[in-house]
């Protein structure tokens, strides 16, 4: 659904208290409409204190919101976000990236670098 922009710098604001977050957009290089999003937040691992091979507490990030308008889907602006968002991950010093998505889509991630861990994710939505 359509976001208005008041409510997304809402929403921004609401999660800009993490350890890192990032927000990537994509739209045409002349101006227009956003045609793709995605967002990183990375957190300190509470349970996973810094050790002799790390100088500091390690963050794990989490992938969230990725979305490409379904006109530009197959043309490589979702596998673009994601080399993206991975980098920002990698580059920020954490140590895992994961994401939650619909079986439909597990290939395409799969296909971006990402694997199926050892677990199936659970989730609560209310």
């Amino acid at each position: 659904p359509e976001m208005k922009p008041h409510v997304f710098e809402a929403q921004l604001r609401r999660v800009s208290n993490s350890d890192l977050l990032a927000v990537l957009v994509a739209a045409p290089a002349g101006g227009g409409e956003i045609v793709a999003c995605g967002t990183l937040i990375a957190e300190r691992r509470v349970l996973r204190p810094s050790d002799g091979w790390c100088q500091h507490q390690p963050l794990t990030a989490h992938i969230e919101d990725v979305v490409v308008d379904e006109k530009l889907r197959g043309s490589g602006i979702g596998k673009q976000l994601i080399r993206c968002l991975l980098e920002i991950a990698a580059e920020a010093g954490c140590d895992t990236a994961s994401l939650n998505c619909t079986p439909d889509n597990a290939a395409f991630y799969e296909r971006c670098g990402l694997h199926r861990g050892d677990a199936d994710g659970l989730a609560l939505y209310f």
